[in-house]
């Protein structure tokens, strides 16, 4: 709860800009907002004030927005033009 809390607060004063969570914390949150009424009061009490409402994205989106925080991918997506993947069929084939 307290990692859910925490992503709220930063969720609610990042405007638009979507950042991947845990599992965990989504978990938590989907069970927050079928409280409606807790939920409505719980985003007025937020830093901003404003209601923060909970946008599904499909599997291709999440890995796509998550390689971007990976700095080697972020390398290899717009520097060499690789896709999401080629990048994972590299991870398959290269040896450590």
């Amino acid at each position: 709860m307290k990692e859910c809390l925490r992503f709220l607060v930063i969720a609610s004063e990042a405007g638009q800009r979507f950042f991947p969570l845990s599992k965990a914390v989504d978990e938590v949150w989907h069970e927050l907002i079928t409280e409606t009424r807790d939920y409505q009061q719980l985003c007025a009490e937020l830093p901003t004030g404003r209601f923060l409402h909970h946008a599904g994205i499909t599997l291709s989106e999440y890995a796509v927005d998550r390689a971007r925080h990976w700095v080697i991918c972020t390398f290899l997506r717009e520097e060499l033009g690789m896709t999401l993947a080629e990048i994972n069929q590299l991870g398959r084939t290269t040896k450590p």
